[in-house]
């Protein structure tokens, strides 16, 4: 449900996103470990309540996909706890690339260590039949 909110269908067909990747349980994790994907979560916490999720997933030898999740009342607090964790922990940090939409948490992902490389910011114009 968060994912679906961060990147909406409008969106997600053109990511390297795929909701059932991200989707906890056996099956899953057997299928992962078949197709030999790399995919790892966290979650994250506030006073016993989840807030937040992340899945890093390793796409190829240069990227890993970071993708995260949260409601927007928790959202700055998710990226401000995750982001830092992360290149702290993972081998090479300089890999993680984040799919985010343009302008939301800026600051967040910024105080965590992260830059801007590149903004997208999808629009849309209906045509009509008398357009055509």
């Amino acid at each position: 449900m968060w994912l679906d909110s961060i990147y909406p269908a409008t969106v997600s067909w053109f990511l390297p996103y795929q909701a059932k990747n991200h989707e906890p349980g056996f099956l899953n994790g057997f299928m992962r470990w078949l197709d030999a994907q790399s995919v790892q979560f966290w979650s994250v916490f506030q006073n016993n309540t989840l807030i937040g999720a992340a899945t890093l997933e390793g796409v190829n030898p240069f990227q890993d996909y970071l993708w995260i999740s949260s409601s927007l009342a928790y959202e700055e607090t998710t990226i401000q706890s995750v982001i830092p964790f992360l290149l702290h922990r993972v081998r090479r940090p300089q890999k993680i690339m984040v799919n985010y939409p343009a302008h939301r948490a800026e600051a967040a992902f910024t105080r965590g260590g992260m830059k801007v490389l590149n903004t997208l910011i999808w629009m849309e114009k209906r045509i009509t039949k008398t357009e055509l």
